[in-house]
């Protein structure tokens, strides 16, 4: 009753990609983390910022 996993036997067919295209990979990766990063800074950051910025300058105007 032995049973063949299917795993191992994809595990097998995996081949070494090119290293032009496992940079490339990487660098699209980091560039899409980069900006998830970026939007997640703004989406709670900004708002703050925004809020402080106008009210220095409502002080000053004072």
């Amino acid at each position: 009753m032995s049973q063949k996993n299917p795993f191992k036997e994809l595990e097998k067919s995996l081949l070494e990609v090119p290293p032009e295209m496992k940079q490339k990979v990487m660098s699209d990766i980091a560039t899409a983390r980069l900006m998830l990063d970026i939007g997640t800074l703004m989406t709670y950051s900004g708002p703050e910022s925004l809020e402080q910025t106008l009210r220095k300058r409502r002080k000053k105007k004072d």
